[in-house]
């Protein structure tokens, strides 16, 4: 049997609170309920019996949580009393704990109820113990003298001086210092002096009774150096009518407050993702427009210079404007690794390999003057991922350090396996449990301070100076690590050097063997009179890949949509070896129309492209159904070589 618990329940579905009741099993309780809706049934369970919690959801047809509370506190019950909700949103949440809700419990976390719980029927005691005692003071000093040597809570006495007269076992206990050490003391012996002087105000307002009658949080320094945040009620210390001192009841509210500093770094850490996630979109969709844009630049500055000798001033021209959009489809292609939408190859790979295969192009990439160290656990798991983002992974992260460092320093890389529990994963909101692969990388320069760490996973955010670097490495780096389902955790200090940790998830499947594709040269990319569909709602990349295909040796048909398409399918029998068509079409997407091109003929070889790299893509499906996709932009060469590939694949 666990322990019993009398809890009222306010709800209005009989499901909801048997997973309640259920997580309280689990949590070592035996839980006794009556679970009411509306303000007189909760008005009758509490004239019945008394009862050790409330549980309430937020909203129902005739009740709500403010409601319950109101209930409460109209009875003068001081119970602890819970909100479970499904619904609330966090202004509502916070709201809720300002009118006297003692914790929210989102329904799809349930875990979180029975430390809640405990937590606060704890504090329960706590606060009723405290209650006694203040009573007590009050009666006699007898009394009082009992009351203050057995009361969980620190009570003291000080002169008008603010030296100690008396102080109780548990405020001993709490800052480690002996009755004798106190009796010697003043208040400004154990408070960091910066807080000397509003100490003595509070103290003076207090003497005055100028002070409001609440409890007050201050720091103080216990024996051990350690700080201590402490929650104090005091009041004016009376002898024969006249006030000689003050006499206080101090609680240590460190654990307190430390989750609540824990919260709120919780809080803003999931800001800081939610934005990255704003970021991402926005960036898959301005790379989807760039990519067709550069598709059309590359593809026309291509025949344009297929045209021209290469001692024609034009020629040039035309060379620069290719290698423009080149690069541009390069930091295109980052900004799609950043917001995650990039397709990956995925392999069976241990990262011990690819850092040993870098290792002569990060010690060239770095200089002679920073030496690169491994620690490299020779046991290490392996990771289903894409190979070629694991070395810009190493690489990014590698320069980063570089860059942070002067001469003669040192970069450490290591790896390990980690096994990560629930524990972790309630510090560190973003992680999930199961077993990882941790890639460190260590470096002893600048370091950074909070506010360079909010910002150093954004797009184009750099500290360096102009012409010395894009802002995209660390972003590129966030993006792959996110698309692996993984996380990376930063630690820096200022003057003493950064760490980023990347956790991927570990794999122990068995690598599957590929076969190699037989890749075609390009003298052997002319068509031979093959008809193709070709499908594309863009204008220009329609006009350009038109001209590509069919004077290469192609026959070729056009169609803006798919409606055209089928049309065109129609009327010359199917007589097609190829269909080449966007995914992305206006009513029906490129996927649609291919299967429906299949049903009419099997045989039909697919090629499919697209500027999109997230879900628009289909990308899951498309590797999948196992069709050929090239990623726009492509160019002039690209482009037959694929098609050739295609059309000869299975001959």
């Amino acid at each position: 049997m666990g322990t019993p618990l009398r809890i009222l329940i306010i709800e209005d579905s009989e499901d909801d609170t048997l997973l309640i009741m259920h997580e309280l099993k689990r949590g070592g309780y035996d839980p006794k309920y009556e679970r009411v809706e509306t303000a007189g049934a909760m008005n009758d369970a509490l004239n019945q019996q008394e009862w050790d919690i409330v549980i309430s959801d937020h909203s129902m047809p005739h009740f709500n949580s403010f409601n319950a509370l109101d209930v409460l506190k109209k009875r003068g019950l001081d119970l602890p009393f819970f909100l479970v909700s499904g619904t609330i949103d966090e202004e509502m949440a916070v709201s809720a704990m300002k009118t006297g809700v003692h914790d929210y419990i989102m329904k799809g976390n349930l875990p979180r109820l029975v430390p809640a719980v405990q937590r606060e029927l704890r504090e329960a005691v706590v606060r009723r113990e405290r209650k006694k005692a203040e009573e007590a003071l009050r009666e006699s000093e007898k009394k009082y003298r009992t009351l203050v040597t057995q009361s969980p809570d620190g009570i003291f006495i000080v002169d008008l001086q603010g030296t100690f007269l008396a102080v109780n076992k548990s405020m001993c206990e709490s800052l480690k210092y002996s009755e004798e050490d106190f009796l010697s003391m003043k208040i400004w012996d154990i408070v960091p002096e910066k807080y000397v002087d509003l100490h003595k105000k509070r103290l003076a307002d207090i003497l005055r009774g100028e002070a409001p009658n609440e409890a007050a949080e201050y720091v103080v320094r216990g024996k051990d150096e350690k700080m201590h945040y402490i929650e104090v009620l005091s009041s004016p210390y009376f002898r024969e009518n006249e006030v000689i001192g003050l006499q206080g009841i101090a609680r240590d509210i460190t654990e307190r407050k430390r989750a609540e500093e824990e919260r709120e770094k919780m809080q803003a850490q999931l800001i800081q993702a939610q934005k990255m996630e704003s970021i991402g979109t926005l960036a898959g969709g301005v790379a989807h427009d760039f990519n067709n844009l550069l598709t059309t630049i590359q593809g026309y500055a291509q025949l344009a210079m297929m045209s021209l000798k290469e001692s024609d001033s034009f020629y040039e021209n035309f060379k620069e404007i290719q290698q423009a959009s080149v690069r541009a489809a390069k930091l295109t292609r980052q900004l799609l690794l950043f917001s995650r939408q990039q397709p990956m190859d995925l392999h069976l790979i241990t990262l011990n390999e690819t850092v040993d295969n870098l290792m002569k192009m990060l010690q060239r990439l770095i200089g002679e003057d920073i030496t690169v160290q491994t620690d490299l656990d020779p046991n290490l798991w392996t990771n289903m991922a894409d190979p070629g983002n694991m070395e810009q992974v190493i690489m990014n992260l590698v320069v980063n350090a570089r860059d942070a460092m002067s001469e003669g320093k040192k970069i450490t890389i290591k790896t390990e396996n980690v096994d990560i529990d629930e524990g972790y994963c309630e510090i560190y909101k973003y992680a999930h449990p199961g077993k990882f692969v941790c890639l460190s990388v260590e470096d002893i320069g600048i370091g950074m301070d909070k506010e360079v760490i909010q910002h150093i996973f954004e797009p184009f955010f750099t500290t360096k100076g102009p012409g010395k670097g894009t802002g995209l490495g660390l972003s590129v780096v966030y993006g792959i690590v996110k698309q692996n389902e993984g996380w990376i955790n930063v630690y820096s200090e200022l003057g003493r050097g950064s760490v980023f940790k990347v956790y991927l998830p570990a794999s122990f499947v068995e690598s599957k063997d590929e076969t190699k594709k037989e890749v075609i040269s390009i003298q052997d990319c002319h068509g031979k009179g093959e008809r193709i569909l070709l499908v594309e709602d863009d204008d220009g990349i329609r006009e350009f890949a038109k001209r590509v295909l069919f004077e290469s040796g192609y026959v070729g048909f056009e169609a803006a949509n798919a409606e055209e398409a089928l049309n065109i399918f129609g009327k010359e029998k199917g007589d097609f070896h190829l269909v080449f068509s966007d995914v992305v079409l206006p009513e029906k997407s490129g996927l649609q129309l291919v299967e429906q091109l299949l049903c009419r003929k099997p045989e039909l070889k697919v090629l499919l492209t697209s500027g999109y790299t997230d879900q628009k893509s289909q990308w899951p499906v498309i590797r999948e159904k196992g069709y050929r996709f090239i990623q726009k932009p492509y160019g002039l060469t690209d482009l037959l070589r694929v098609v050739r590939e295609v059309i000869e694949q299975g001959k």
